[in-house]
């Protein structure tokens, strides 16, 4: 039975990579804990599945709601989740602290817009900011905020905080 159950569980995360999706990802228990206590009965965000179909056709290799990457240029994971809670989709950010996490609520929106989805801005990319007409290049990884085919935004962090760019039109 233990075989058969370790069996299944690996071929579900091999499954879950080769098509760069998940049905709920895996987060780390301190961070469940954390969305638990202060989000009593959340969920991943529904996501279109003209989203999960985009992600599976350019083999994007992380979930719509959920994404990691190194946000405040310490060397460590973070994490950032879209979330329902009640009514609002929340997208949190969180950074790692040694063994504990640093939350930021990065956007809240009414739940019924099934096209927006998180986007992982690696370390280096070109950015645009409509707001300044300016190029720039991410100084650390970044977390998107993706309206499907309408809109988007960048969450950066400078200066001990998270900052919101206008990068997609």
């Amino acid at each position: 039975m233990k075989n058969m159950l370790f069996t299944l569980l690996f071929y579900l995360l091999i499954t879950s990579l080769l098509h760069g999706q998940t049905t709920s990802p895996i987060i780390p228990e301190t961070i469940k804990i954390i969305l638990d206590k202060e989000y009593p009965n959340w969920k991943f965000s529904e996501v279109s599945k003209d989203i999960y179909d985009f992600f599976e056709a350019n083999r994007i290799r992380f979930h719509p709601n959920f994404i990691s990457g190194d946000f405040n240029g310490n060397g460590e994971r973070d994490y950032a989740v879209q979330i329902t809670y009640k009514k609002d989709r929340i997208v949190i950010a969180f950074l790692q602290r040694g063994k504990n996490f640093e939350r930021h609520v990065l956007e809240t929106h009414f739940d019924y817009h099934t096209d927006i989805y998180l986007w992982l801005l690696r370390k280096g990319e070109k950015g645009y900011d409509y707001e300044t007409e300016k190029e720039f290049h991410y100084a650390h990884d970044s977390i998107g905020v993706m309206f499907f085919e309408k809109a988007g935004g960048s969450h950066v962090f400078e200066k001990g905080k998270f900052r919101r760019i206008v990068s997609s039109d």
